[in-house]
């Protein structure tokens, strides 16, 4: 069994809220080869992110599901804090969300599904999006990884959500490369990145969505 559309969008959501803050929960039991101690290594990576208002980078998305295969889509995701966020997936598909409404563009259906409350319907990425300086307090966090060559954390969930398990990496230089996750169904969702911008200008007007001539709204609800 598949998540639903909008738990794969807000599975999607999470994924970018790590891209920005799950970077300054690594534990004080990490080892690492390029700092003195955890506490240094802590301490860089909160420093380097302290100030991130917002991030831009290309994607590759890889979906594994046992009952439909494998799907790959590639793009662009520009995220400003808290939770606006773009996903262009080249011309064909575009995820908008403002921090309230989310708009999923369909180029081909000439449709435009619009979520005008998704308060009701947030569930894990909710807790996320409003706690983000507090995933010590949901994830039991494993360093997996941690030396001159990068860094890798196994996260579990410490309440039952969407998600059983996420696996965040990090390069050198502590900016994102990969988010892999499981959801409670043994779906995986792997995500790589690069290009990866920090704090780029970003015009707030890219987080609404305008329907183009000929397009077709559908409202929905996420109950």
């Amino acid at each position: 069994m598949a998540l639903s559309p909008l738990k794969q969008i807000f599975g999607s959501l999470f994924v970018t809220v790590g891209m920005m803050s799950a970077l300054v929960v690594v534990p004080t039991h990490a080892t690492t080869a390029y700092a003195v101690t955890a506490a240094d290594l802590i301490k860089a990576v909160e420093t380097k992110y302290k100030s991130v208002a917002g991030l831009r980078a290309s994607f590759t998305q890889i979906s594994r599901n046992a009952v439909f295969g494998d799907e790959t889509v590639t793009g662009i995701i520009t995220v400003k804090r808290p939770a606006k966020m773009r996903w262009e997936f080249g011309k064909d598909k575009l995820f908008i969300t403002n921090g309230s409404k989310l708009w999923i563009y369909t180029v081909a259906d000439k449709q435009v599904i619009q979520y005008d409350d998704l308060s009701s319907g947030q569930t894990t990425a909710e807790s996320l999006l409003g706690s983000l300086d507090k995933l010590t307090s949901m994830f039991k966090i494993t360093v997996v990884k941690s030396d001159a060559t990068g860094n890798v954390l196994d996260m579990i969930p410490n309440e039952e959500g969407q998600f059983k398990r996420v696996r965040l990496t990090l390069d050198a230089a502590l900016l994102i490369k990969q988010v892999i996750i499981t959801d409670t169904f043994d779906n995986v969702t792997e995500m790589n990145f690069t290009a990866v911008q920090l704090n780029p200008a970003i015009d707030d007007a890219i987080f609404e969505f305008r329907v183009p001539a000929g397009v077709d709204v559908v409202r929905a609800t996420t109950n």
